[in-house]
């Protein structure tokens, strides 16, 4: 019996319970490792902050002696993970050697906690370490909790939106197993960046995300500043820097490169360093320039139907990698999660864990041609929304209808983009479903929401959890509250939506709410 089945859900945060508890589990997990002599498997998800956990565990381990093995994969189910879990013969495999051949164990990071009915029914749960940030799913086998070891900051009344990542709970973990693992603050910043944690004063982390921050610093590893919120910002040059940037999504600027030179030339800021053909980049300008720049930004972003909270973005807080060579584009920890979530999201997961893990030869540069890959198709999608009305209303909903056209490893990605762009509505979630590549016959579908909803009782994972279970379709779905997704079958998809309609609904009237009509805001709905 472990720890663990004493763990309550507190209803105020409980930060020193929270790390005691992680002391605990690390206890328990080392133990078990010594000893077994277990080989471990860690199974991470394919997003930035996924990339990065995987990473601080695989780090983590190497400096532990333990012998390990890592995949990226989209989601926790028997498609992607059934060779795994179930252990299969290949034909040839050699029979065991003996009785005490080491047995497999799971670190599960940056998902778990909603796929727990699937683990306690796959795998065997007395080998299963989940190190996760998201909500937690309500089993109805309460064993389930007791039998693995499972660290999620919900448990202690912590806000794993807001507060801290997937990457930053395996950081927690890593620091409890050796203090030096403290050299790996600034994976966790990432990953904290990549899942947009970043909703503190001026685009900063908060809540534990901050422990980390100063870790970091105090270690000089990382230094924070205020700054121009732009992608290659030491790397390219200026017009390129503009094109690439899409956080937020500037129209008709972003994905756009001859657009951006034309829009930096007529502010005739000089491009080129002076004596030298060396373009100049953002981090070259001058105050006087960089002001110019960004209020040109601004007018320009008003014109194309941006909201001025939407364009506060483009300022705020920078995370700095100290150590990394200016030549990459990774000294910019926001850059660094774009190129680890591109990594993951084009089906390239094992460059981005070996980018992550301190790659910077070969594997670094295939992770540069994926970054550009990723961007040149996040542009594409964006122009093909707005041109073929792919947007629909339905059900309480906004529908992004992404059919076979776009990538269905990229629609939660897009769909962020599309609301902080203000070319959707923001006053109700948006949806997008595309068919996977590899099976026509499954969608998978995402959802998204500003917080300001959440706030006033819409809570998306729930929502699909709920809904999954109401319709009947076995898939280990859910997220966070403004943040949620799953794979169904394409048969489903119709009553799925209808279905998730009416649960978003119940829950905006609860809190008082009611779901309002999406207003109009240009002509892609």
């Amino acid at each position: 019996m472990h720890e663990q089945q004493l763990v309550v859900r507190t209803p105020t945060p409980d930060y020193d319970g929270f790390l005691a508890y992680i002391s605990s589990v690390k206890d328990q997990f080392l133990k078990k490792l010594e000893h077994e002599k277990a080989t471990v498997f860690i199974i991470t998800h394919h997003d930035a902050d996924g990339i990065s956990a995987g990473a601080i565990m695989a780090l983590a381990l190497k400096r532990q002696g333990v012998p390990f093995q890592a995949r990226v994969v989209k989601q926790i189910s028997a498609k992607y993970i059934g060779d795994i879990v179930t252990a299969k013969k290949q034909p040839g495999d050699a029979p065991p050697q003996d009785d005490s051949e080491p047995e497999k164990f799971f670190v599960f990071t940056d998902f778990g906690s909603g796929q727990l009915d699937f683990l306690g029914k796959n795998v065997k749960r007395d080998r299963v370490l989940i190190l996760d940030h998201h909500e937690i799913e309500d089993v109805k086998d309460k064993a389930i909790l007791s039998d693995m070891l499972h660290v999620n900051p919900w448990l202690f009344g912590i806000n794993g939106s807001l507060e801290i990542s997937g990457a930053g709970v395996a950081y927690m973990f890593a620091k409890a197993m050796d203090p030096a693992n403290a050299v790996l603050a600034p994976m966790a910043i990432t990953g904290a960046l990549g899942d947009i944690q970043d909703k503190g004063d001026k685009t900063s982390l908060t809540g534990m995300n901050r422990i980390i921050v100063d870790d970091a610093k105090n270690l000089k590893l990382v230094s924070e500043a205020i700054d121009l919120k732009v992608f290659g910002r030491y790397s390219r040059p200026i017009h390129l820097a503009l094109s690439f940037t899409t956080d937020p999504f500037l129209p008709g600027l972003s994905g756009d490169e001859t657009a951006c030179m034309n829009f930096v030339q007529r502010l005739r800021i000089p491009a080129k360093q002076a004596n030298s053909e060396k373009p100049r980049t953002v981090s070259d300008l001058t105050k006087e320039e960089k002001s110019t720049l960004v209020s040109a930004i601004i007018e320009w972003s008003l014109k194309h139907g941006m909201s001025s909270t939407m364009i506060k973005n483009l300022i705020g807080n920078i995370y700095v990698l100290e150590n990394e060579d200016l030549s990459t584009n990774l000294k910019d920890l926001r850059e660094f999660a774009s190129v680890l979530n591109s990594c993951g999201r084009l089906g390239y997961g094992g460059i981005g864990l070996a980018i992550a893990m301190g790659d910077r030869k070969e594997i670094f540069a295939e992770g540069q041609h994926a970054i550009t890959e990723y961007r040149k198709r996040i542009a594409n999608y964006m122009d093909w929304v707005q041109t073929t009305g792919a947007i629909k209303k339905r059900d309480n909903l906004q529908v992004l209808e992404g059919a076979a056209y776009i990538d269905d490893a990229m629609i939660g990605t897009l769909l962020s983009m599309l609301l902080t762009s203000r070319h959707v509505s923001i006053e109700m979630p948006l949806i997008g479903w595309a068919t996977l590549k590899d099976d026509p016959e499954t969608v998978k579908v995402s959802a998204r929401s500003v917080q300001d909803l959440v706030d006033k009782g819409l809570n998306l994972g729930t929502a699909i959890r709920d809904v999954l279970k109401e319709i009947d379709v076995d898939s280990p779905g859910g997220g966070h509250a403004p943040a949620a997704g799953v794979e169904i079958p394409m048969a489903k998809l119709d009553k799925f939506l209808k279905a998730l309609g009416k649960k978003i609904a119940v829950q905006l009237q609860s809190n008082g709410s009611t779901p309002p009509t999406p207003k109009k805001t240009q002509s892609w709905i």
